[in-house]
Parts: structure tokens; C-alpha cells; sequence
């Protein structure tokens, strides 16, 4: 089949907590856009890209790359990822997070095309469903664990605490939310790289009193020596790297310097679904871990991601793939968590499909 058709529809999705922050600021609504691609069939595979400043590129960049790329999409052969992607590459060098959403619709075609789920298309599921875990953003200590007391009584049985360098503030949140939701819900904290490595080494052991068992990104991502001392001073909790680990070249040296213990692996930042399987062939080797983590977008996205966590050997810690339960406007539906899990979906393609309220 080719593809006779590529239309770029942009999607603006309000958080329903409009007060929702990180490290970075406050996110009110996250806007991207949605890749339908259509082949001579009359069947439409979907990507997504996000254009979340200071995340990502703004939506005007982003489009306008989108722009030069979807030209050469229409009539190539529906199946010809791998040369496809080449020729993407070739043409404009770069830009993982748009090429990582054509991919993620090419392979959603294929899918789709062949009557497939996007699990099977890439080798078939090890895993029937994953854990999710959910982020609670930066509030005060009480507010954090109200919020965690919610996500504990929807089901979830993991959640990341949103933490921002200040150690004694940070260590309220930690104990307040342990108190709130028991001994039953496992904790990870998220530091986006506000901690030195002096006041890591005395705060983080203190966070792993409380059940804390896993660090993302505690320090800056090009302090690898940091990082390595951390790892081996944190045994045996976990540090996991995040914005260290944003190219398959970078996972590499952490895997080959046993610098951390876990990936956190995005579709988007790896540059789609092919390199995150070479991101895996790097890990399982070296005995690294690794898992999903949370990226502000639409189930299309979520739904993808899932599709590639099912495929996987590691299933040691929760994914974070449930967060468009607090975007609104989503273009896609059929994908639900249920008591803190995601099941796999029957397909075809990512198994999600255009609501009835939103352009195709």
C-alpha cells in the first residue's frame, strides 16, 4: 500500500489541575499536534508530537519542520519504515520528537493495515498489562498528599514524588505522602536535577526511609561522576537517569560505566519506536534496568507507548503512561487505566481510535 494521504491536526489539551507545576514552572495546557497518515487502502495511522516550551520546540518550529517532512511521506510504500525514516533523516537532520511521531504513525499504519496489533507487528507481548504510576506535582507537603491519598484510592499502587531541591521541604513531602497513603503504594522521587551531589548524598537516604526506592535524575545530567557516586552510595535503591539518557549514544556510556541503575526511556526523545528497542539492546546486556516514563500527551501516544512496553522483557517498576487522565480534549479514545493498570488492547494498530468529536 502507499500513503496517499498526510494531514497535520493540532491538539490543545488543558490540564484539568490548572495550578500543575514542575521545577521548570507551571503547565496550564499542553499543544501539539496529531499526524494522520492515510494509505491507498482507505486505512489512517496516527503519530504525535508535543510542543511544550521549554520541553520541546514551540508549536510554530515544530510545525514548520512537520511542514518540509510531510511532502515526502505521500506515495511511499506504507511498509518501508527503515528507508523512509532514512530519507527523513537525510532531509532535515535531526528533530528526534517529529520523526519519533512519523515513525510511531508508520508503524501505526502498518499495524492497522495488516489487520495487527502494533505489540505483534513488533514481535508479539511478553506482558498482558503494566502498573502504571502517576506524577504528583510540586504543592505543599499537605497538598502533594491529598493528591497521592486520590490517585491510592483510584487504584494506583505507585506514584512519583515531584521534589525541588529544597531538602527539608522536599523530605515534608516525602512524609507527608508516606503518611497518607500507607505502606501498601510504592514511591519514587523526581528531582529534574535540582540537587548537588554533596546534599543528594545526605537527603536521598533519608527519602529512602520512608520507602523511597527509586531516584530519577537527582542531579545534573552531565555530572556523571556525581551520578556514579550516588549509584554506589544508594545501594540498593535505584538512580535512574533521565535527562542523561536522552540519545542512544548517552545510554550507552552510562550502560558501558554502570553509572546508574535504570533508563527512563520516552518514544519522543529517543526518536521513535526503533531506537527505544536498541535503547533495551543496550540495557538488558549490561544488566541495566529500565522503564517508561511520563510524557503530557494523548492516549494515541500512551497507547503506542503501552504497545512497546508489552514487548519487553523488564517489567521491574511501574510505567507512566496514564497521564492523559488529567489532559482534556483528548482526540483519541479506548484507553482506560483500571485500578492503577493498563491492559493491552486488542487492536488493530495502538488499538485506540479517533473520537467522533475530532477532525480526521
Amino acid at each position: 500500500m502507499t500513503i496517499s494521504a498526510v494531514s497535520i491536526v493540532p491538539c490543545e489539551q488543558p490540564l484539568t489541575d490548572p495550578t500543575w507545576r514542575f521545577i521548570s514552572g507551571p503547565v496550564s495546557t499542553v499543544p501539539g499536534f496529531v499526524l494522520h497518515l492515510t494509505n491507498d487502502k482507505g486505512v489512517t495511522g496516527y503519530g504525535y508530537v508535543r510542543a511544550l516550551v521549554p520541553l520541546d520546540r514551540s508549536p510554530a518550529e515544530i510545525g514548520t519542520v512537520l511542514d518540509r517532512l510531510v511532502p515526502a511521506l505521500e506515495g511511499r510504500d506504507d511498509g518501508d519504515i527503515n528507508a523512509t525514516m532514512d530519507g527523513l533523516d537525510a532531509l532535515v537532520p535531526g528533530w528526534p520528537r517529529v520523526k519519533a511521531a512519523i515513525e510511531c504513525a508508520l508503524f501505526d499504519l502498518r499495524a492497522r493495515t495488516l489487520n495487527t496489533t502494533l505489540s505483534d507487528l513488533l514481535g508479539g507481548r511478553r506482558h498482558n498489562s503494566a502498573p502504571q504510576l502517576r506524577m504528583i506535582a510540586l504543592k505543599p507537603p499537605d497538598e502533594m498528599a491529598a493528591v497521592a491519598a486520590g490517585l491510592a484510592r483510584e487504584g494506583y499502587r505507585f506514584l512519583k514524588i515531584k521534589i525541588s531541591g529544597d531538602a527539608e521541604l522536599d523530605l515534608a513531602r516525602v512524609r507527608a505522602i508516606r503518611g497518607r497513603v500507607g505502606p501498601g503504594v510504592r514511591l519514587m522521587a523526581d528531582a529534574n536535577q535540582t540537587y548537588d551531589t554533596g546534599l543528594a548524598l545526605k537527603t536521598l537516604p533519608r527519602m529512602a526511609e520512608h520507602g523511597v526506592e527509586l531516584f530519577e535524575q537527582p542531579i545534573s545530567a552531565a555530572d556523571l561522576d556525581g551520578l556514579a557516586r550516588l549509584s554506589a552510595a544508594l545501594t540498593p535503591c535505584i538512580v535512574e537517569a533521565d535527562e542523561s539518557a536522552q540519545s542512544l549514544p548517552q545510554i550507552l556510556n552510562l550502560a558501558a560505566n554502570r553509572i546508574v541503575g535504570s533508563i527512563n526511556l520516552r518514544i519522543a526523545n529517543l526518536g521513535g519506536i526503533r531506537n527505544v528497542l536498541a535503547a533495551v539492546g543496550i540495557c538488558e546486556p549490561a544488566g541495566l534496568r529500565y522503564r517508561f516514563g511520563a510524557t503530557f500527551a494523548p492516549r494515541i501516544y500512551q497507547a503506542q507507548a503501552l504497545s512497546v512496553a508489552l514487548t519487553l522483557p523488564q517489567m521491574y517498576f511501574a510505567h507512566e503512561l496514564a497521564e492523559f487522565h488529567h489532559l482534556q480534549n483528548d482526540p483519541f479514545v479506548g484507553l482506560e487505566v483500571r485500578e492503577g493498570i493498563l491492559t493491552a488492547l486488542p487492536g488493530p494498530g495502538s488499538g485506540v481510535t479517533l473520537s467522533k468529536d475530532h477532525p480526521r
